[in-house]
């Protein structure tokens, strides 16, 4: 990077911005700190803002836990979610990513960052699920609720349209076995609006 402005690059709305999101960069911002270090340097975010980070230099982010994020307006009102992120590090990064790709990008996260520690944020839906898993996470948010609630706030048609594609030996444990038993899908949105207690819930992979 050889200057700031072309480092970083900062939106308070996407659809206001000169350009989406590229395949070529990922979006962040810190969750508790107004500051991280990318390349030895300290770089300010402002409140409300996220900033562009090209791929390539994600290597250099001093990070230990990054949280991705499916939808965008999710990405920007994360810290509204019902969870407790003070129990996240200091120096966790939340991530967006809006392309077809996306399995692919966070891939390439996990190999530049093999420690890091990926958490998901996703529909609960065979979608969000799917995006899930191909997204290397090592755990997810999901409610902690009972089927009641998941059924209340669900969308069958949502299920019914996407469940076809899902392919699953069950790493996801009770929160997919609430999507399966209600026969509907929650979107993050619903989540965060009903104050849905979320948890931290590890990823089984085989």
């Amino acid at each position: 990077m050889t200057t700031r402005t072309k480092t970083t690059q900062h939106f308070q709305n996407e659809k206001l911005s000169s350009h989406q999101v590229k395949s070529t960069f990922l979006s962040v911002y810190p969750l508790a700190q107004k500051t991280f270090k990318l390349n030895e340097q300290q770089i300010v975010v402002p409140k409300g803002a996220f900033i562009s980070i090209p791929l390539e230099h994600i290597s250099s982010a001093h990070t230990s836990t990054f949280i991705l994020v499916e939808n965008f307006e999710t990405f920007i009102d994360l810290k509204k979610a019902n969870f407790d992120f003070d129990s996240f590090p200091a120096d966790t990064l939340v991530a967006y990513r809006g392309d077809k790709d996306f399995g692919i990008v966070m891939s390439q996260i996990k190999q530049a960052l093999p420690t890091c520690h990926l958490v998901g944020f996703f529909d609960c839906d065979p979608q969000g699920f799917s995006m899930a898993r191909a997204s290397k996470c090592d755990s997810i948010l999901a409610p902690n609720t009972d089927l009641a609630t998941f059924k209340r706030l669900g969308q069958t048609d949502l299920f019914d349209r996407q469940y076809a594609t899902l392919k699953d030996d069950g790493v996801f444990g009770k929160v997919y076995e609430l999507m399966i038993e209600g026969q509907c899908g929650v979107v993050q949105e619903a989540l965060i609006q009903h104050q849905v207690p979320l948890h931290l819930a590890p990823i089984r992979r085989p």
